[in-house]
């Protein structure tokens, strides 16, 4: 169920001029790579998003490598979920370096994602250095 690729195309294409939108919550819609590759490409002109849930879509490393990359364009982002995305170790290396230029972030939720113990124990001490709530 969800949108899926298609329609993660469609999203994205009407998203992209949306400069004032706070909060954007697209779980469960299984973008799957592909999918994620067009989102990211959108929400780089959304300066004011606060918050931002994409968590349940399949991302896995790849879509993982697209999206942070973005989201480090968001500087007021406070609230980020990617959990259940199955990013592994790599996709969890890729947020671990976007998040060092999210001054904004207050917290974020990476669980449910089969991250090593080694991602883990460095997003806790990255969270603990940018003081934002974890859950891992």
């Amino acid at each position: 169920s969800g949108v899926g690729f298609d329609g993660s195309k469609y999203l994205s294409k009407s998203i992209i001029n949306l400069n004032s939108l706070t909060s954007l919550d697209i779980s469960r819609n299984d973008f799957g790579v592909y999918g994620t590759q067009s989102f990211s490409e959108s929400i780089k002109s959304l300066s004011s998003l606060t918050l931002l849930n994409i968590s349940g879509n399949e991302i896995k490393i790849e879509g993982a490598r697209y999206l942070s990359a973005s989201i480090q364009n968001l500087k007021c982002l406070k609230s980020l979920n990617i959990s259940d995305n199955k990013i592994g170790y790599n996709g969890g290396a890729y947020f671990r370096e976007s998040i060092k230029y999210l001054s904004s972030l207050a917290s974020l939720n990476i669980r449910d994602n089969d991250l090593s113990d080694e991602i883990k124990w460095q997003l806790k001490t990255l969270s603990k250095e940018k003081k934002f709530e974890i859950e891992i």
